[in-house]
């Protein structure tokens, strides 16, 4: 008889540690579903709340840090800013543009309409029309406010993944991160897409 228990005991035991075991695994699988699926879809309707002085705030903050580290090219920035002026490019908000010298291939706008463009992809185009579709990508991501919308994203998983962690002192580090991370601002799959 008391075997009996004993073994009733650990296979109730057992049957415990098993329940546990599917309550953290589906708790965990959970947490992971939300932190891909459902928080960049909070996060970035959340965007829609937030003023577009924002946008400015941190596309200023972006601008201090970037014009000690740029050689701008003020003669091809005339000329791209008057080639710019003929373009409808449906924006919203004013678009400021600037011609660094530089031998990395790049360009890319700031949420507060700035967009700079490196000397060696001009360098690369072969027409006109290769200049007007990199305006409009980069336009398209100012008006579709695509840098916030990232920073809203990042800021959204890092304070879901600081509260199952309990850090929640990381924050501050994490919005300085993101302000210095505009210059070379690598936009999800979608939004570049959706600049196309």
């Amino acid at each position: 008889m008391e075997t009996s228990t004993t073994e009733t005991k650990k296979n109730t035991q057992s049957l415990g540690f098993f329940k546990i075991s599917i309550i953290l695994v589906s708790s965990l699988v959970s947490i992971f579903l939300i932190y891909l699926y459902i928080l960049p879809l909070i996060a970035e309707k959340a965007t829609g709340l937030l003023p577009e002085s924002v946008d400015n705030y941190i596309g200023d903050m972006a601008m201090e840090s970037l014009e000690i580290n740029l050689d701008v090219d003020v003669e091809k920035t005339k000329y791209l800013k008057q080639f710019a002026a003929e373009i409808n490019l449906s924006n919203t908000k004013p678009l400021e543009f600037t011609i660094a010298n530089s031998n990395e291939v790049n360009a890319f706008a700031l949420p507060n309409g700035q967009i700079f463009i490196y000397s060696a992809i001009l360098d690369n185009m072969n027409s006109y029309d290769e200049l007007v579709a990199l305006i409009g990508h980069e336009a398209s991501h100012v008006n579709s406010r695509h840098a916030i919308k990232e920073i809203s994203r990042n800021l959204g998983g890092y304070m879901m993944l600081s509260i199952v962690f309990g850090d929640v002192n990381g924050i501050t580090s994490l919005l300085a991160e993101n302000a210095h991370q505009l210059q070379s601002l690598s936009y999800s799959r979608k939004f570049e897409k959706e600049a196309d």
